[in-house]
């Protein structure tokens, strides 16, 4: 589950850990992300924390082909 906000990405993973991205860490605003968008987030490094998430450096984050 996706859910997008004005200032945050909120999504959860296949084992429901939630995480929430700010949009002062990575501007998602350009990807046109709508709630309920499955979402896939490319990220170097390891997961530093979870909520909010704290990502090395996020690569990309692009809605999930189908």
């Amino acid at each position: 589950m996706t859910n997008v906000y004005a200032d945050e990405l909120v999504f959860e993973d296949e084992k429901q850990t939630e995480y929430i991205i700010q949009k002062k860490d990575y501007d998602f605003t350009k990807n046109q992300l709508k709630t309920k968008d499955k979402i896939v987030v490319k990220f170097e490094g390891e997961i530093l924390e979870v909520s909010p998430a704290k990502f090395k450096k996020i690569i990309n984050i692009e809605k999930e082909r189908e």
